[in-house]
């Protein structure tokens, strides 16, 4: 006898279903006294509201009330709604909120003052000078707050507070707190909110105000005994020595600069490295020739413990910076060496990746600080080596700048770029793809130059460009921003490839995507089929919108056709429409689906213009009579939006006699003529393609 039969999974789900306790996880995830407590809140919080309202407070005294006795919802709901409070209360009424806030906030729960810091940092720029001494008062509270998660929220507000607290009162209130908090017997965290004030305080303040008031104060936290004050500082150096001028930063700011430089703690000496790259642009040439550039060149020739990354991050920008001292060849060279160094994959290094992706950032900088003359001498074995780099990471991050190296090479790119393009187009990871393809555009414009009848890098791209599509399809974003690159392709692209390849992705889209995927689509299949030179192939397009979309049972379909409708206006003539497309766009005037009638009302202004003279009188008429239906439609939307389509065709068709009185030549009838000429060759192309359909359906009927 056999053993009892093994269950399936489905079964036993089913039973663990039927033991478990259905309220098992319900009390796991919310406790019954967690249950009660909401409960509470929420009836004291409906108690709060139906005494306001009872009481008819005032937006004043409601807030007031809600601080004092709200929850904390309610409470963060005021702190947040500053620009209602700014919108219906006075000057005083305010000042008032403002004090009262400082007298109780600080012993409210820190996610309420948190919720202050986030809701007056937010509405600083629609207090008024009266509001700002009482502000101040209550930003310096909460700065002094004893928990560090409410120091660091208030300390961007004071930050800001510097912007809008008026100039003539700066000195005496402004300035003298950052002072005191920079007193040497303040903790280290206060001391550096004081080096961030002085920063903020120079975009307000006078050459002659900022020396006089803290310039000396500023420079002695150079040299503070806490590392991460001197750190501090030299995050502020930059902007001071802008705000005092030149001579006096070369004569203060300078001599500081340098000893931190040579600060025994390297994250302080890579902290004054990166305020010196910052402040290469404000030295003249003279200063940086004689102190920037050989500083730069020691640390390139050894660079200091743990500044590498630094050095690395840095060095397009520094390197564009100096490009003009670097007028001898050894200098350059100097450069072109390390660079080359850190782009060589060497295994020994743990962090030869980390500087091989630094390389490859920094690249177009090199290349555009150094010129092609130096790329071609000493870089471009580097830039090959680095586009077929082992990660990832970094052949992505040569793919995202590949199109600035064609921009700054120009004529030199396809012949210096050629085979890294090829590599990174193939490329088998999908970020390395998505980087290289979008700004195909613009590589491919470099690469096809007029006398150059060459299509095997175009060809190259094809096989990819699918692959990719086929990886994005449900990510309509990114499905948007790849087709923004289709635009081009009839410049370098042959027409077959347009029509066997490209057309039936653009046709899937136009189906399948999103709105506003769905409108690219439309615009470029008339784009690609303006341009083809098969006159069947044109027609067969044509012939496929007008069954698939014009005619198609899907009313998403037919609402779609409209928007082809109306890119085919922008690519064809006047006479093409009213031959290919008119018929069956009057049909949707009858459509039983009102968002498709809807949709049409918006195209019949553009159809009026097609049908000036010497349009058919009788196809007027219709068009006239589908307007005056769709102005009578039992859809309320629809009847309006064609009363509105109505009220704009005749403002333009008095525009148009007017230019026709005055004689003015119009641009638009002369293009669409041009169009008219080139067309003749696809309407008969198209009127053989529906004679050789209607046989075709005679033949299987009669069969």
């Amino acid at each position: 006898m056999h053993g009892s039969r093994k269950k399936s999974r489905s079964e036993r789900k089913l039973e663990r279903a039927f033991n478990s306790d259905p309220y098992e996880h319900y009390e796991h995830e919310l406790p019954v006294e967690g249950i009660a407590a909401i409960c509470t809140s929420a009836t004291k919080d409906s108690e709060i509201e139906e005494y306001i309202d009872r009481e008819g407070l005032s937006e004043v005294d409601r807030a007031l009330y809600l601080l004092e006795h709200g929850s904390n919802i309610q409470k963060c709901s005021v702190l947040h709604g500053w620009r209602r409070l700014q919108d219906e209360c006075n000057d005083a009424d305010l000042v008032r909120v403002i004090h009262e806030i400082g007298e109780i906030i600080w012993k409210m729960d820190e996610e309420v003052q948190i919720a202050a810091a986030e809701g007056i940092l937010t509405n600083l720029p629609n207090f008024s000078a009266n509001h700002m001494p009482e502000l101040l008062l209550l930003i310096k509270t909460m700065i002094g707050m004893r928990s560090e998660a409410v120091r660091e929220k208030w300390k961007p507000v004071i930050l800001e507070y510097v912007n809008h607290f008026p100039v003539d009162q700066m000195k005496k209130e402004v300035c003298g707190y950052a002072l005191e908090r920079g007193d040497c017997s303040e903790p280290q965290d206060s001391r550096k909110l004081c080096c961030e004030m002085f920063g903020a305080l120079t975009h307000r303040l006078e050459s002659k105000q900022i020396e006089e008031l803290f310039l000396h104060k500023a420079l002695s936290f150079c040299q503070d005994t806490d590392y991460t004050v001197r750190i501090a500082m030299c995050g502020q150096l930059n902007t001071i020595a802008r705000a005092i001028g030149l001579t006096l930063s070369k004569e203060l700011i300078t001599k500081e600069l340098k000893e931190l430089l040579a600060d025994e703690e390297k994250d302080v000496a890579n902290a004054a490295f990166q305020c010196m790259v910052e402040m290469i642009d404000f030295f003249d040439e003279s200063y940086r020739r004689e102190f920037v550039l050989p500083l730069i060149k020691g640390y390139i020739a050894a660079p200091p413990a743990g500044s590498l990354h630094l050095l690395l991050s840095l060095f397009g920008k520094f390197l564009w910076e100096l490009s003009a001292e670097l007028t001898a060849e050894e200098d350059a060279l100097i450069f072109c060496n390390f660079f080359k160094a850190k782009a060589q994959r060497n295994d020994q290094d743990p962090q030869s990746s980390v500087w091989r992706g630094l390389c490859a950032y920094n690249f177009p900088a090199v290349i555009k600080s150094l010129g092609p003359r130096k790329y071609s001498l000493y870089l471009a074995p580097a830039f090959k080596t680095l586009c077929e780099d082992p990660s990832v990471e970094t052949r992505r991050r040569m793919a995202a700048g590949f199109h600035e190296v064609c921009n700054i090479l120009g004529d030199k790119a396809l012949a210096s770029l050629r085979d890294p393009f090829l590599t990174l187009i193939q490329d088998p990871e999908p970020e390395v793809q998505e980087a290289i393809l979008s700004n195909l555009s613009v590589i491919l414009h470099h690469f096809n130059h007029p006398n150059n009848d060459d299509r095997t890098i175009s060809n190259a791209c094809v096989v990819p460009l699918c692959s990719y599509e086929t990886s994005i399809k449900g990510h309509w974003r990114k499905v948007s921003l790849l087709l923004d690159q289709f635009e081009l392709f009839p410049e370098f692209f042959s027409a077959d490839v347009l029509y066997d390849r490209f057309l039936p992705i653009l046709f899937r889209h136009l189906a399948q995507s999103t709105v506003v995927v769905k409108d690219k689509c439309a615009c470029l299949i008339m784009s690609f089929t303006r341009r083809l030179q098969n006159n069947q192939q044109q027609a067969e397009i044509f012939t496929r919108v007008l069954t698939e979309f014009g005619r198609s049972k899907s009313f998403w379909h037919r609402q779609t056709f409209v928007s082809c409708c109306l890119r085919c206006l922008d690519h064809f003539s006047r006479k093409f429409f009213r031959e290919k497309m008119m018929d069956v766009t009057l049909e949707l005037a009858k459509d039983p689906v009102s968002n498709v009638r809807h949709r049409l009302c918006m195209l019949l202004p553009h159809i009026k213009k097609v049908l000036r003279p010497p349009a058919p009188v009788d196809m007027l008429a219709s068009f006239n009579e589908k307007v005056s239906r769709l102005s009578m439609d039992h859809d309320r939307d629809v009847a309006e939006a064609a009363r509105k389509a109505q009220a704009c065709m005749e403002e333009m068709e008095q525009e148009h006699q007017r230019r026709q009185d005055l004689l003015i030549d119009d641009e638009e009838d002369r293009l669409d003529a041009h169009r008219e000429e080139e067309e003749n060759a696809l309407l008969e192309a198209a009127h053989e393609l529906e004679k050789q359909q209607r046989r075709k359906a005679l033949r299987e009927l009669i069969a």
